[in-house]
């Protein structure tokens, strides 16, 4: 963006050498300087002196040349043909050239046509109708004009600027071509006094590696701020930005994104949204609040997360390497869902960190701890670690609940992303309901320091223990209600988001 606006600057700055010819305020006569002949016939063309060769005409500071003219003295005019030349003593950088000039002296108007070139040191306007209003301090080309500097052009079918309102105005069909970029818009504006150039309409900035639209902004030169607006869209060979606006700071390498704010990484296949969005580039960071989610793509199912605030951090390519969660954090998956506070993702080595108070639910079973590492390989559920104040409860039927409580806990997950395995390490208990022919028998319950669980469809089909166990068999009947759950036993149900639309509801 800053390159686009500062390039647009040098541009718009040639049109202001008209103003600068320096017509003077005062009427003065024009002086025919020289010609080559004369022909004067009152009753041709009103009276007019006809000029021919080597014709030079001056008034103030302005000398003009031309091959042939029709000089009006009385009502001090002229009419220049065919190699007309404009040259000002105030300004020798400046020199215009066309093929005919019609020059009011008393009232200040130029109105030069056909093949006009004004040169300004490096910079050329070329079109072939442009006037000069000396007196009330505006000139405009218009019939399609373009400016060239040595890197750029800037093409537009009218160009304006008016001294008293310090404002140039580029209108229709207003091209750009930079070595850089190319940039089409409607139209452009630029304030002398405030030094901000706008841009009306709609807007495309477009490379070889990038492509960026919007419906208006402005950029101010001399903070090196800029704002887009409206159906901002950027793109580039891997990722994507929409929102409804755009606030960047070139000086403090920051960004900022307003509403409807939606980020596509197509190398990651990642998605952020969310309402406002900052991005810091040199401590290559990204924060986005307000209805922040994150969907990670996998064909078939996604996984989408929602947090009050989502934090991401990059690597130099740009490539997501972190993604931090806080505050109010649910997600959800068809075949997984998760609650907690805040939650770590590491897009290195695949591993979600869940963190302050987490639960996970996996089909019927309910996974808690103080943390949760969990494990991701080929964008599927590998395996989980649950570490201190570890319990799993599966739901048997509407009044009965196997559950699994130790130290610490490992899950495994199969290809098809149900959990089928766990060992448990360090103080181990278990409940689980036998079963025969689909039938509960009985209520399991058993201690040890270390055992393994094998499960099916999210129920528990076997339990190995280890090192000296202690298990009892006890039927329904002969078994307290309160003794077939732990003292610690929470069902969270409640809690559990059923839909991507639910981890918004806290």
């Amino acid at each position: 963006m800053k390159l686009i606006l500062s390039k647009i600057y040098v541009l718009l700055s040639l049109i202001l050498c008209l103003s600068n010819i320096g017509f003077a305020q005062t009427i003065s006569k024009i002086e025919l300087k020289s010609a080559n002949k004369m022909v004067w016939d009152k009753g041709v063309n009103n009276g007019a002196k006809r000029l021919i060769g080597d014709v030079i005409f001056q008034q103030d500071d302005v000398t003009m040349t031309c091959d042939s003219a029709y000089f009006y003295s009385k009502e001090n005019m002229f009419d220049a043909f065919s190699n007309v030349q404009l040259n000002n003593k105030k300004n020798n950088n400046v020199q215009i050239n066309s093929d005919f000039l019609q020059y009011d002296g008393n009232n200040k108007i130029a109105k030069f046509r056909n093949n006009i070139v004004l040169v300004d040191s490096n910079i050329i306007l070329k079109t072939d109708s442009l006037n000069y209003d000396n007196l009330n301090n505006y000139g405009y080309y218009f019939d399609g004009g373009k400016i060239i500097d040595s890197t750029s052009t800037l093409e537009s079918y009218l160009g304006y600027y008016h001294v008293n309102d310090k404002m140039f105005f580029f209108k229709d069909s207003v091209i750009v071509n930079h070595q850089d970029y190319t940039m089409y818009t409607d139209t452009l504006k630029y304030n002398t006094g405030t030094e901000i150039v706008y841009f009306c309409g709609p807007t495309k900035i477009v490379n070889d590696t990038s492509y960026m639209s919007a419906s208006n902004g402005w950029y101010n030169t001399v903070d090196d701020v800029s704002v887009v607006n409206k159906d901002v869209f950027y793109k580039n060979k891997s990722q994507k930005l929409i929102a409804d606006s755009l606030y960047i700071d070139r000086k403090n390498s920051y960004l900022k994104a307003y509403y409807n704010i939606e980020v596509f990484d197509s190398t990651q296949n990642v998605i952020l949204k969310g309402d406002y969005g900052d991005y810091y580039e040199n401590q290559k960071k990204g924060i986005i609040t307000g209805r922040a989610l994150f969907i990670q793509i996998t064909e078939g199912d996604s996984l989408f997360l929602h947090a009050d605030t989502l934090r991401s951090e990059y690597d130099s390519a740009g490539k997501y390497q972190i993604l931090r969660a806080y505050n109010k954090v649910q997600a959800y998956k068809s075949d997984l869902q998760l609650r907690s506070d805040s939650i770590v993702f590491s897009f290195e080595d695949s591993i979600v960190q869940i963190l302050k108070n987490p639960i996970l639910w996996t089909d019927n079973n309910q996974i808690t701890g103080d943390k949760i590492n969990f494990h991701i390989a080929d964008k599927k559920a590998d395996y989980f670690e649950l570490i201190n104040s570890s319990f799993i409860i599966a739901k048997e039927d509407s009044s009965h609940f196997s559950q699994i409580k130790g130290v610490n806990m490992k899950g495994f997950f199969n290809d098809r992303g149900k959990l089928n395995f766990v060992t448990v390490n360090n103080k181990s208990e278990s409940i689980y309901f036998p079963k025969e022919k689909g039938e509960i028998i009985g209520v399991n319950k058993s201690k040890c320091k270390k055992m393994n669980i094998y499960l099916e469809n999210g129920q528990v089909q076997k339990v190995v223990f280890f090192n000296k166990p202690k298990q009892t068999l006890y039927p329904l009947d002969k078994i307290k209600e309160k003794e077939l759950k732990f003292k610690k036993f929470k069902w969270y149900q409640n809690l559990r988001p059923l839909s991507k639309a639910d981890i918004f509801n806290w």
